[in-house]
């Protein structure tokens, strides 16, 4: 069974694999991503009338996580 210790590492691992291959952006780091997440969960869970936009949210979050290509029709970060 994996610990705690196991999962963050395996995250981290995969988070920066994630980052170098350019599909997220180089400026996140863990305690973001799970702040982010953690903040979608309590929303949803505390607050009954947003708990069936859940996966809405989550997905806006994520999509928010994702690196942005630069070019003509795309302002630079």
């Amino acid at each position: 069974m994996a610990t705690k210790v196991d999962r963050s590492v395996y995250f981290l691992n995969l988070l920066r694999r994630a980052q170098d291959s350019g599909h997220i952006r180089p400026d996140v780091d863990g305690d973001d991503v799970f702040t982010l997440v953690t903040a979608v969960s309590l929303v949803s869970e505390r607050m009954t009338a947003m708990a069936d936009r859940h996966e809405h949210l989550l997905s806006v979050v994520l999509d928010g996580l994702a690196a942005r290509k630069t070019g003509p029709d795309r302002m630079a970060s």
